[in-house]
């Protein structure tokens, strides 16, 4: 059986490679969005050159970014697992962030 401190251990992992890894493909994205628009400009291209691509480009990058969000709020429902079942974590209490950024999207 596995005890719960492996456990966390092991879900702590995860999510930090989670976390991690949708903002290396935010990160991405906003390099391909400039390819492409610098691309346009220096090819001399009209402007609706590549349009639809670079919409569909943005509306991946706030999907992305929804997804972040949900993995922000995943890390904090986990942390307060951890703390209800007395496992140590190294997590940031995020509540307050959480809400702050609620407002400011609004």
């Amino acid at each position: 059986m596995m005890t719960p401190q492996i456990a966390a251990l092991r879900i702590g992992r995860s999510l930090l490679a989670s976390e991690n890894g949708i903002d290396s493909a935010i990160a991405d994205t906003g390099t391909l969005m400039a390819h492409l628009t610098t691309a346009r400009v220096a090819t001399g291209q009209p402007a609706i050159t590549g349009h639809r691509a670079i919409a569909k480009v943005a509306a991946a990058q706030a999907k992305m970014i929804a997804a972040r969000q949900d993995l922000i709020r995943a890390h904090e429902d986990l942390r307060r697992i951890a703390e209800t079942a007395d496992t140590p974590t190294d997590c940031p209490e995020w509540t307050t962030a959480i809400e702050d950024e609620d407002r400011v999207a609004a």
